[in-house]
């Protein structure tokens, strides 16, 4: 569920002594969890070092490992259970379990699993989308039902990028909780999270039911111990990951990998590790197949990788999608950032037919800019991304065009185009793709699977407006991919 929309105006930095508000005991920031269970007492969880996955957790994911699309089971095999507000059932988008492209401005998504007993443990990584606000973002905890949320939970942790807040629901009731050593349950970070969409953080929740206690492992480094009776009260067999957002630009939270535990460490069962690879770069996979991996940058190449058979490569192309098993392979969006959602200005695309073309700042969710296109006369329109995409090209091969376009006034219908040309830029041919709807003040996907043509060398995506348009109709697009192979959604370049 959402943060509570009632903020302390004061930020509250480090750790501070008891100051003699009768909250309870001391507590001094700590670098480990066993240090933290220290402070629990003796029947405390002893975990692994912070920021670390369970060695063996009862269910697990690498949602980053993952193509997009709705997700069904977790590397541990549980089933998922996506559940949400209107519009907001949590979907994989560019290895990120996250809100669905075009979700509503107030919204929140739950990703649910089952356990056979109380959850004891629940923990992620997740990155924020840029965002102009910051009331939204990931959540997380433990249900003690899928039905009808909100009902009991034994811990629910809700974070912006500026604060967390941490309670119990009982009944559908929520019930704020102090931790110790603080003057309120909603607690500002000293340094505000990032909100790139790259930047990895992690986050650990640990009950211990005998002394009703959670422990809380912060996404910047902090801990906090938190004591009420409702913790230890509620049995709660349902592991939640949740994204939420509030108000308009709030920042779209992600989830790269989730784990949660019903066990302690000492009575696990032994199970088969899954795969752990790096969060210093990014990761996805393409169907069953090998995981896909890249540096989020050029300037950090050299991660090594392992794909679904333990084979290991070295990523060294840049920011180059590629196989961790055969690395000469790259797949990926060709287009430039510029170019997919006019991250910068409007200068990478032309008009073809009727269009004038400009940057706008009418975003999807978790954007912040699109390519604006006002029509000039009545009549078909068309724009064309220019420069043309030059790598990797080759006849016969298999190419997906997609954007997302919306429409400020009358609803029209649009297709996506691929054009092809030959190594000089000479002009071969061209295919579009099924009609579709734009509709008005939405977000609507529009995509072509096309094949290279003898001589191909360069490609470009093309936005087709195939009503006859009227003069000074405003559309936008945003989210468009030129790429490699059959896919079924916008991918980052």
């Amino acid at each position: 569920m959402p943060l509570n929309p009632t903020w302390p105006t004061h930020g509250e930095i480090g750790w501070d002594t008891d100051l003699n508000t009768g909250l309870g005991q001391v507590v001094s920031r700590v670098n480990t969890h066993a240090d933290q269970h220290a402070a629990g007492g003796a029947d405390a969880i002893s975990p692994a070092a912070i920021g670390a996955q369970p060695a063996n957790p009862t269910a697990y994911d690498l949602c980053s490992a993952r193509s997009n699309g709705t997700p069904t089971a977790t590397d541990s095999g549980h089933t998922w259970n996506l559940q949400g507000t209107t519009g907001a059932t949590p979907t994989i988008r560019g290895g990120l379990l996250t809100l669905p492209l075009g979700a509503p401005t107030s919204s929140a998504g739950y990703a649910l699993l089952s356990l056979a007993s109380p959850v004891l443990r629940v923990g992620g990584r997740f990155v924020l989308s840029s965002t102009a606000s910051s009331s939204g973002g990931p959540a997380l905890g433990a249900w003690s039902s899928t039905s009808g949320i909100p009902n009991s939970s034994s811990a629910h942790l809700a974070i912006s990028s500026a604060y967390w807040q941490f309670g119990v629901w009982s009944g559908g009731v929520f019930t704020d909780l102090i931790p110790k050593g603080r003057l309120s349950s909603s607690v500002y970070f000293s340094t505000p999270l990032a909100t790139d969409g790259s930047t990895v953080y992690t986050v650990d929740i640990e009950i211990d039911r005998a002394t009703s206690t959670a422990y809380l492992f912060l996404p910047d480094g902090s801990t906090a111990v938190v004591s009420d009776p409702l913790i230890g009260s509620i049995a709660a067999t349902h592991p939640f990951w949740e994204m939420f957002t509030q108000v308009s630009g709030d920042a779209i939270a992600g989830w790269t990998e989730i784990w949660a535990d019903s066990a302690a460490p000492s009575s696990r069962a032994p199970q088969a590790p899954h795969i752990v690879v790096p969060r210093s770069v990014e990761a996805r996979q393409v169907g069953a197949g090998a995981i896909y991996a890249r540096p989020p940058s050029a300037s950090r190449p050299g991660a090594t990788w392992y794909d679904t058979t333990s084979s290991k490569a070295t990523i060294s192309t840049g920011s180059a999608w590629v196989d961790c098993a055969n690395p000469t392979t790259v797949v990926g969006n060709r287009l430039t950032p510029n170019q997919a959602n006019a991250t910068i200005n409007a200068l990478e695309w032309s008009s073809l037919l009727n269009a004038t073309i400009t940057r706008d700042t009418v975003a999807p969710i978790g954007r912040t800019s699109s390519l604006k296109i006002v029509t000039t006369t009545s009549g078909i329109s068309e724009i064309y991304i220019n420069p043309l995409v030059t790598s990797g090209i080759a006849p016969g091969q298999t190419w997906t065009g997609v954007y997302y376009i919306r429409a400020a006034g009358t609803a029209r219908t649009a297709q996506a185009g691929i054009s092809w040309f030959d190594s000089g830029a000479n002009y071969l041919s061209s295919g579009s793709g099924s009609t579709v709807s734009t509709g008005t003040g939405v977000w609507t996907k529009v995509i072509l699977t096309g094949t290279a043509p003898s001589s191909s060398a360069q490609a470009a995506l093309n936005v087709i407006l195939t009503d006859p348009v009227g003069a000074g109709e405003i559309f936008n697009v945003a989210l468009a991919a030129l790429a490699p192979g059959t896919l079924t959604d916008y991918v980052e370049p």
